[in-house]
């Protein structure tokens, strides 16, 4: 009975531990950005689901930028713990972009960039 239960707690324990790193594995923490993607119909998006931070809520700064020419759109929102915010826009089809997420604090976040 001794090592049965010994044996539960030590399962209980490495299961805990796998759903943490789970959750945080793909986090960034502060501001993130994409590598550039071709973009073929012009329509892009960038995305975050704030995870954890210092704070309640964050303020987050979600931007399309076209490589070498400037900010194709920007969004700025307030987001809460397990929210996730995007931000859709469009420019001219055909041509690179990459997505940026700004947050001032060092929160931990799980961005994406789709085009």
């Amino acid at each position: 009975m001794k090592n049965i239960l010994k044996s539960l707690v030590v399962t209980s324990v490495l299961a805990v531990l796998l759903m943490i790193t789970m959750t945080t594995a793909n986090a960034y923490q502060g501001t993130w950005q994409s590598g550039d993607s071709f973009d073929l119909n012009g329509v892009s998006t960038v995305e975050t689901t704030y995870i954890t931070g210092g704070n309640d809520a964050e303020t987050v700064k979600l931007l399309v930028k076209m490589t070498s020419v400037g900010t194709v759109g920007v969004k700025e929102v307030g987001v809460k713990v397990d929210q996730r915010v995007e931000h859709t826009c469009w420019g001219l089809p055909l041509k690179y972009r990459y997505g940026r997420v700004e947050i001032k604090s060092s929160a931990h976040h799980n961005p994406k960039f789709n085009s």
